[in-house]
């Protein structure tokens, strides 16, 4: 085993480490291979059971319980260094790379099926409208009125010649 070194010392000639979870063999990670042969990884061991403290060995270690911080410079001590005092305080948020983003999965459209037919009463009001334009004698506008509708009531119309309106008046479920 190589010298002892306090973890506060590599953090400061070294720079804050990030952690890197391991989920495929490390020799395919590109970027842990390169920062293996420059000497900026540490293996961080990790006890489940019994009281002593975690530690670390520089270099590259691979066992159980063991996580790895790669540092962003050299770090200066020799390989198979016992590192102690670890304060993981120090390490750095590790910032995901734009391949590391998983691409949101986008949701099926929904398959749109035609809704169930229905029954309603609707009410719908149909208007011809006629306009007669009619010469009537009278000693004021209300008795011309009144002789201008009794005039109408006699004729008969044509209701091809009528203009027709159509509206819904109501709508309601039956």
């Amino acid at each position: 085993m190589g010298k002892e070194v306090r973890f506060s010392q590599l953090v400061e000639a070294s720079g804050k480490p990030e952690t890197l979870a391991l989920w495929t063999d490390p020799r395919k990670n590109l970027s842990f291979v390169k920062a293996m042969k420059e000497n900026r990884v540490l293996t961080v061991i990790q006890k489940p059971t019994g009281t002593k403290k975690d530690f670390g060995q520089v270099g590259f270690h691979p066992q159980p319980f063991a996580s790895y911080l790669v540092f962003p410079k050299r770090l200066p001590t020799p390989p198979d260094s016992h590192v102690i005092g670890l304060k993981y305080h120090l390490i750095a948020e590790p910032i995901p790379s734009p391949s590391e983003h998983a691409k949101p999965i986008p949701k099926p459209k929904p398959v749109r099926s035609q809704p169930a037919t229905r029954h309603f009463d609707v009410t719908v009001e149909r208007v011809a409208t006629v306009k007669m334009h009619i010469e009537v004698g009278a000693p004021n506008k209300a008795e011309a009125g009144k002789h201008a509708l009794e005039e109408v009531e006699r004729e008969s119309f044509e209701p091809a010649d009528a203009e027709i309106r159509t509206v819904i008046k109501s709508v309601k479920p039956a």
